[in-house]
């Protein structure tokens, strides 16, 4: 696991999450009477949403120790970046859900990116140019939200995946220039 952090990573966010869809889908009954409707007030579905960013809390933890976990926490610091970066972003995200809505599509959830970005971006632009790294990084986060195209009470079923696919690809290259720009703020 220490030897391959990233790739620890992907696993157990993909496990979590999509266990919890499976149980979701494969035992609907089942799963409703333990635990409910799954909606966004679900715990379960909490802990599937919020999955990246309880992992990269707890891997970073145990890889890296208290350093890790402060600088991992640094990049939530308001004061990492010029305060014109808030207006891009602001300005930019309220741009991007107002054409997202009017096209009927989701993007992304806030609660996902102290994972994707604090995490994961981090470790890939190792390795990888910015481009390259956004990208893959892109089409991972799209196919782990796959489970939700399945689960009728959740928005994206009502959504094209490949559609997604490619909105949350494009998404992550905005990102990934932002977190960049703003010195690794997530």
């Amino acid at each position: 696991m220490r030897s391959r952090p990233l790739l620890t990573y992907f696993v157990l966010v993909f496990a979590i999450t999509w266990s919890a869809a499976a149980a979701a889908i494969f035992a609907s009954d089942w799963f409703t009477r333990t635990f409910g409707q799954l909606d966004a007030g679900n715990p379960v579905f909490f802990l599937a949403v919020y999955a990246p960013s309880f992992l990269s809390i707890l891997l970073t933890g145990l890889f890296e120790g208290g350093a890790g976990l402060g600088a991992l926490f640094s990049r939530l610091d308001p004061r990492r970046c010029h305060p014109v970066w808030y207006l891009v972003v602001i300005g930019g995200f309220l741009g991007v859900t107002a054409v997202a809505g009017w096209v009927g599509s989701v993007v992304g959830g806030p609660g996902e990116e102290l994972g994707w970005r604090g995490f994961a971006l981090p470790r890939m632009l190792r390795r990888w140019t910015p481009v390259t790294a956004s990208l893959i990084l892109g089409v991972i986060w799209g196919i782990w939200h796959l489970p939700a195209f399945y689960v009728s009470t959740l928005g994206q079923s009502q959504l094209s995946f490949p559609v997604f696919i490619l909105g949350a690809a494009s998404l992550s290259v905005v990102t990934c220039w932002l977190f960049l720009k703003s010195k690794g703020s997530v």
